[in-house]
């Protein structure tokens, strides 16, 4: 009977260091794969500048505490990081610049054709688009450009084309047309 309780306890043991283990090698491979290219940052870490992303407080409560009380320690600190967002937003607001995390991102010209009168812009993003697009910069290169090409007006297509890039970004293409509207 003793023998069968310590197989039983080493087996419950064993179990519960291998899902830390899993559960600390999954939250390595988010931060190596995925934090990266998502587009944003940890608001909490954003607010409290000293302080780790929530990611990495996650793997040091697992890491020291265990999967159960890591896991109770992340509820309450997730609370705070949401709290911290909306700090965040509240703040950027007020300033007018958008996003908590990321800067607009502005169209650039990449191509253009005076014959046809058009002009081509993109943009790349990394993961999720969390900012906001700044489309008056590409607008007045655009009116600029078209001017300088003799034409009065411009207008970009509805529509952009999305596609995956060789390094795992987004690319977006926008036309835009050169015209002589009265």
């Amino acid at each position: 009977m003793k023998k069968k309780l310590l197989a039983f306890t080493c087996l419950i043991a064993f179990s519960f260091t291998v899902s830390k283990y899993l559960v600390i090698e999954g939250i390595t491979q988010y931060q190596k794969n995925i934090s990266p290219h998502k587009g944003w940052k940890c608001a909490y870490a954003m607010v409290n500048s000293n302080e780790t992303s929530c990611s990495q407080y996650a793997k040091e409560s697992v890491s020291n505490y265990g999967i159960f009380e890591g896991l109770k320690m992340l509820k309450h600190r997730f609370s705070e990081c949401g709290a911290a967002f909306n700090v965040l937003k509240q703040q950027h607001k007020a300033e007018g610049t958008g996003d908590c995390s990321m800067p607009p991102i502005t169209p650039l010209l990449v191509d253009g054709s005076k014959a046809e009168g058009t002009l081509t812009f993109a943009y790349e993003y990394s993961g999720f688009l969390t900012s906001t697009i700044n489309w008056d910069a590409a607008h007045l290169e655009a009116a600029q450009r078209c001017k300088s090409w003799g034409f009065n007006s411009h207008s970009f297509f509805q529509a952009g084309v999305t596609t995956l890039t060789t390094n795992n970004n987004y690319r977006v293409v926008y036309k835009c047309q050169c015209t002589n509207l009265p």
